[in-house]
């Protein structure tokens, strides 16, 4: 009997951030489905030529690979551009956390107007890629992000699709820098998701937010999780440090995390700090200038392979998840959190975030305000009462079990075959 098909689309670069929720989604059903995953190609080479980036801009083309049982559309649409491509126009350090002049402001809505309409060419760029496609009742779509749900809805309507899930693993309009376009989105996300057979939301944060603005009357939960098997043998540890795992950038915390470390410098505590993921160059620049001035010393390990971060993950015993509380990261259901518990890691995260509400939940370390003087007081504890410390990276241990990729996939699974 032919295996029913399932196809995967994402605005995620799935090249540049490996260990995203999906690859896990089709890693598991590639063994069971016939899977397809289409991703957006967000990272461009560094000194291409004007006009390459030009001929880039206006050329709709696709690469495909298979990897472990699956198969991989690299799509560059029509209108693709470098990711961030704005924040480095406008020289800003911090897009995030940072408001422009009024100046740069009507320049960023200006830039912002472009990316909103570049990100939408995705749409008519992925119904070119399925208009030879035929109606197939053995055929589910799997979408993230507001354009490639609403290609998924289309098609979903042409009869292509059996059935429609929308996968919300984040808040979409928090990647937004402007007003016009984070109402563009929403706009976008509410016809969307009104016309999903199912929405998926990562967080309870989250899917109460959908579920009051869009007017939804039921989401499931299913938060990302952790492949345990591999994550929990380091929590034989080997060291003591603080450590921060993934994207290096505007959202990550790591300036409030300088700050705090050098008011524990002159209380007499200085803890070993470890770095290790992707960076944005502007913003790692600016955060290397900042650890100069504090005196802050850290050792950065660059983009660790997934496979690789439980070496990693030995050597410390307190993972960063401290995120700035704006929307993109309060909504959020961060891979870290789960992945520093399964280490074996205490976790310090965010109050009336999705991540502190996952930790608080566990006993799995502690919750604070962004604030530097708290942070610095909660590590300043975490550090020095042993037994804190222990209970913690107890507690993170037993809770990561129940977010062991293998049962949430299930429970994913059962939303594909019910009705497909």
């Amino acid at each position: 009997m032919r295996r029913p098909e399932l196809f995967i689309l994402t605005s995620h670069d799935l090249d540049e951030v490996p260990n995203s929720r999906l690859i896990h989604l089709a890693n598991y059903f590639g063994k069971r489905w016939s899977t397809t995953v289409i991703f957006r190609k967000q990272a461009f080479g560094r000194g291409e030529p004007f006009s390459q980036r030009l001929r880039t801009f206006f050329r709709l083309e696709v690469s495909r690979f298979t990897r472990g049982g699956v198969f991989y559309w690299r799509l560059n649409p029509w209108g693709a551009r470098p990711y961030g491509l704005g924040t480095r126009l406008l020289g800003l350090k911090n897009p995030f956390l940072e408001r422009p002049s009024p100046g740069k402001r009507l320049f960023q809505e200006f830039l912002g107007a472009v990316g909103g309409i570049s990100d939408f060419l995705v749409v008519p760029s992925l119904l070119y890629l399925f208009s030879r496609f035929k109606p197939s009742p053995r055929r589910v779509v799997v979408a993230q992000g507001p354009y490639e749900g609403l290609c998924a809805a289309v098609l979903r309507k042409r009869g292509l699709f059996a059935r429609f899930i929308y996968d919300d693993a984040d808040y979409e309009p928090g990647f937004a820098p402007t007003g016009a376009r984070r109402r563009f989105i929403r706009i976008v996300e509410r016809l969307v998701m009104k016309k999903a057979d199912q929405v998926v939301c990562v967080g309870e944060l989250l899917a109460a937010r959908r579920c009051k603005d869009y007017g939804l009357q039921r989401v499931e939960v299913i938060p990302n999780g952790v492949s345990y098997e591999l994550f929990s043998p380091a929590q034989e540890k080997t060291g003591q440090a603080l450590i921060y795992t993934g994207y290096i950038g505007g959202w990550s915390g790591l300036e409030l995390l300088f700050a705090a470390l050098s008011l524990l410098q002159k209380r007499g505590l200085a803890l070993e700090l470890i770095l290790a993921g992707h960076q944005e160059e502007v913003y790692f620049r600016n955060l290397k200038e900042l650890g100069q001035r504090l005196g802050i010393r850290y050792l950065y390990l660059g983009k660790v392979p997934y496979q690789r971060l439980p070496v990693v993950l030995k050597r410390a015993v307190c993972g960063w998840a401290l995120f700035p509380p704006i929307e993109l990261r309060r909504y959020a259901f961060s891979l870290k959190v789960v992945e520093y518990m399964a280490a074996g890691c205490a976790v310090v995260s965010t109050a009336d975030t999705e991540s502190g509400l996952t930790v608080r939940r566990a006993g799995a370390g502690l919750v604070l305000p962004y604030q530097a003087e708290a942070v610095a007081e909660g590590l300043f504890k975490l550090f020095t009462e042993r037994a804190l410390l222990e209970g913690c990276r107890q507690k993170a241990a037993l809770a990561a079990r129940e977010y062991d990729w293998a049962k949430l996939l299930k429970k994913y699974e059962s939303l594909l075959i019910l009705k497909a």
